[in-house]
């Protein structure tokens, strides 16, 4: 008879915490080594987004790393109802073990995913993150928790609509009772300081009274931000500037978003020579996390920092 174990899985913006509370184990009569079965259910939440019904498959990989047991690696891809599976396999005192997780879609077969939306597999340029499990860890103890790094892929981020965070550092302890996950949050933006970047440096262009902008900024924020850009034009010794927006709307910005900043300006007068010459050229932002409150004019965005010299500057 084996006993059943719950995986508790908690998704947190690009990442999920995997938790197998092992109840009790069980003597198997092989080599004198206990049996553990362990089930777990499919992923519906991340962070607050429920994902229910956007994955139909998982896979799930153990292999014996190492220990005296007799163990026959799991190599398993199957189609499921979402929400409605158990996902199970079995683990083996004496032994030590690697667990890989992915879940997505399914083929119509059910032997692969054909997207893959989170896994501790290898993806995206990152290198696997397999849950490892010490027999150490398992021998003698009648409760356990194994906690597996299970990110979102870049194909699940876009179809999934969330957005990055890093993977939690957990450490492997007994526990008991309820368990309640780490869960990974998008770090926001420190205050006061750029979410945007030059990716291309601003060059300018005079010609009669009108300067031609052109450069390209790029934002590497975690959290989706609403972002307006502007081009402070500083003249005349730094005793006059002229303030234009790159863009006349607020945009959503978020990981490696890119906005070129192209723009002619008039400027009434020919800076190029004379008292009113060029001095400087500054490319401003002003983002919040949260939507812009009604009635918000883009134009207006950079009043105050301008009134308190303290807005903030792209470098």
């Amino acid at each position: 008879m084996k006993l059943q174990e719950t995986i508790s899985i908690v998704l947190a913006s690009l990442t999920i915490t995997a938790c197998i509370p092992s109840q009790r184990m069980q003597e198997n009569g092989s080599r004198g080594s206990k049996l553990v079965s362990v089930s777990m259910k499919m992923p519906t939440k991340i962070g607050d987004k429920d994902v229910t019904g956007k994955m139909d498959g998982y896979a799930l990989s153990i292999k014996k790393t190492g220990g005296d047991c007799a163990f026959s690696d799991v190599d398993r891809t199957e189609k499921v109802s979402a929400g409605d599976v158990k996902i199970d396999a079995s683990l083996k005192q004496d032994c030590d073990y690697a667990i890989i997780l992915s879940f997505g879609k399914s083929s119509a077969d059910g032997k692969k995913l054909d997207q893959v939306f989170l896994s501790s597999d290898a993806h995206d340029s990152k290198p696997a993150t397999p849950a490892k499990v010490a027999k150490e860890d398992i021998k003698g103890k009648t409760e356990m928790t194994i906690k597996a790094c299970v990110s979102v892929t870049e194909l699940g981020a876009k179809e999934l609509a969330v957005s990055a965070a890093e993977c939690p550092s957990v450490s492997d302890d007994s526990v008991s009772g309820t368990i309640d996950p780490v869960i990974a949050q998008p770090t926001p933006p420190t205050a006061g300081q750029p979410i945007f970047t030059l990716s291309k440096p601003v060059t300018n262009t005079i010609t009669n009274n009108s300067i031609v902008l052109a450069g390209e900024v790029t934002t590497a924020t975690e959290i989706p931000m609403n972002c307006v850009l502007a081009a402070n034009i500083v003249y005349s010794a730094g005793t006059q500037n002229k303030l234009v927006l790159i863009d006349d709307h607020v945009f959503a910005a978020n990981t490696g978003t890119k906005k070129a900043l192209d723009k002619t300006v008039d400027m009434g007068i020919n800076i190029s020579t004379g008292p009113a010459m060029l001095t400087e050229i500054q490319i401003l932002e002003s983002c919040l996390a949260s939507k812009q409150p009604d009635g918000f004019v883009p134009a207006k965005a950079f009043d105050a920092c301008l009134a308190a010299k303290n807005c903030v500057r792209v470098k």
